[in-house]
């Protein structure tokens, strides 16, 4: 919720002010009212306020007083002057206030629902960039250090988080949208040749419903623009000797299309017998193995999400045969696709009830 903070001393205007704020805008609340200094300052010492609407002429302290005391206390606030008093030196003392817009009276109800959705909009924005910061960061360092399999376990928390917001229809498109900006300037600092193309991908993504996507859909359409970037960056060192991660890589991008120990040895330009020797060198596990725990690993987490049929992930994995991939499941997770959804599901409530009930105790 947005709250908002009225000081006026004329009840009438307080109340009409009040009452369009309160019809045409949603989400926001009006967490004080004052017709006088005092009263404005004891709101100010126990409220937070995003945004406060600030008459000039209030009785005790004036409205000058109060924005300064409110921009000392609660730097973040947002102050609209809202006055009768076209004059030089109120707007000169509102300036070296820092105060955000001034409105004279008598405002038009459009006006004033105009300057508060502008506000709004920005806040909202400011506090997605800070909560989804760490998010655009991890995504840059991975890609940097050119670790697809990490890069789309960033995509992956990110999405989780976005789709768990309370707030997700306020969130997606303004949060995507920075996502996607982030992905673009990495795409360019990396010598990404294609950013053009890139960008219209990405255009076409976040121009879809993205209010009624499955999250699945969305992680593989970012998946897609991962291997864009990831094939394309491979190929600018092709001549060169591919080393584990490389292969990681190469691996991960095409597991879901079949990939096998001959795939990578042709890829990486070295017979079979020495690329398996070397893989279990480097990894501790043998290619077969690797590559059976990482599509588990996989399914594990397209099961959690009850939208994607099981039948649908078997084929996603290569798999051709449901009754086939379900006897590999089984046999390296110790239960069936259909029990351990369950299972994740179940334990995914649990997760969000505990959750709901530190935000209601205020943990």
């Amino acid at each position: 919720m947005y709250n908002i903070l009225i000081v006026e001393d004329e009840e009438i205007e307080r109340t009409v002010l009040k009452s369009i704020i309160l019809d045409n805008i949603k989400d926001v609340q009006i967490v004080g009212e004052a017709s006088n200094g005092h009263e404005a300052i004891n709101i100010i010492k126990d409220k937070e306020i995003d945004l406060a609407f600030m008459d000039i002429n209030i009785p005790g302290i004036n409205g000058l007083e109060v924005i300064d005391y409110l921009k000392r206390k609660r730097p973040k606030s947002k102050v609209i002057i809202v006055t009768a008093y076209d004059k030089f030196e109120i707007a000169h003392a509102a300036i070296k206030l820092k105060v955000d817009d001034y409105l004279l009276k008598p405002v038009r109800p459009s006006i004033l629902i105009e300057t508060v959705q502008k506000y709004i909009k920005n806040t909202n924005r400011i506090k997605i960039e800070t909560e989804y910061k760490e998010y655009l960061l991890s995504l840059r360092r991975e890609i940097c250090d050119n670790s697809y399999k990490r890069t789309m376990e960033v995509v992956k928390a990110y999405l989780d988080k976005l789709y768990g917001s309370e707030d997700f229809t306020n969130v997606v498109s303004n949060s995507l949208g920075l996502f996607v900006d982030e992905l673009i300037d990495i795409a360019r600092d990396v010598g990404f040749s294609y950013v053009n193309q890139l960008q219209d991908k990405s255009n076409k993504i976040l121009n879809s419903n993205l209010y009624n996507k499955k999250k699945y859909i969305l992680y593989n359409e970012f998946r897609e623009l991962m291997d864009d970037i990831y094939i394309e960056l491979d190929k600018k060192d092709e001549n060169a000797e591919k080393d584990i991660n490389s292969l990681i890589n190469y691996i991960e991008i095409n597991i879901r299309r079949g990939v096998s120990l001959e795939d990578v040895a042709n890829y990486s330009n070295r017979n079979v017998y020495y690329l398996s020797k070397l893989f279990k060198k480097e990894m501790g596990v043998n290619f077969i193995d690797y590559l059976t725990d990482r599509k588990m690993e996989i399914a594990k987490e397209m099961l959690s999400d009850n939208e994607i049929a099981i039948k649908n992930i078997s084929i996603e994995l290569s798999y051709r045969e449901t009754t086939y991939f379900s006897k590999v499941f089984r046999k390296n997770v110790g239960m069936t696709p259909s029990k351990y959804r369950e299972k994740a599901i179940k334990e995914s409530k649990r997760s969000h009830l505990i959750d709901g009930e530190r935000r209601f105790l205020g943990e």
